[in-house]
């Protein structure tokens, strides 16, 4: 299966944050946070989730180009993230960085205006790769990484867009 996960970006811009908990009781999904599908057409499914979160964004009165689909594509081969590429989707989310390497590479050759996202927890051993690799990383979470993380920025003179975990 392919997840596709909606994220809101800058949610309060001066306008109410989009409501998106009626798509997640139509989606069957009791959890807060991202909306998830898991899909066997993921071209459909990318299309009903696109026009349901505008749908719901214009109610808000936000602009729907403020709400990013990412799509989780762990374990998923070029077969199937191809198709998505085809339909405009440009964020991808991995992982594991060793997967991500294997896959991706090719995949933004083809589409170098695609954002790679690491979404899973990163080994501190695995930061040299993941620079390559990612333009997000997504789990900074404690200091040993973000420590490999600041000694990689300084090696490469560059740094992917961070997200840190704050418990």
């Amino acid at each position: 299966f392919l997840c596709l996960m909606a994220m809101s970006i800058n949610p309060y811009l001066g306008q109410r944050p989009l409501e998106l908990r009626r798509i997640r009781r139509s989606m069957l999904l009791q959890s807060e946070g991202p909306i998830v599908m898991q899909v066997d057409d993921p071209v459909a499914a990318y299309r009903k989730l696109r026009s349901e979160v505008d749908r719901y964004a214009h109610a808000a009165g936000r602009d729907p180009a403020g709400v990013e689909i990412v799509i989780a594509s762990k374990t998923q081969g070029a077969d199937r993230i191809d198709p998505l590429l085809v339909e405009g989707c440009r964020a991808f989310g991995e992982n594991r960085v060793q997967e991500a390497a294997e896959k991706w590479p090719a995949l933004r050759e083809r589409t170098p205006d695609l954002e790679l996202r690491m979404i899973g927890r990163l080994q501190s051993n695995k930061a040299p790769q993941a620079f390559q690799l990612f333009d997000v990383i997504e789990t900074v979470d404690r200091e040993s990484l973000a420590l490999a993380i600041a000694r990689e920025a300084q090696k490469t003179g560059r740094c992917p867009a961070l997200y840190v975990q704050v418990n």
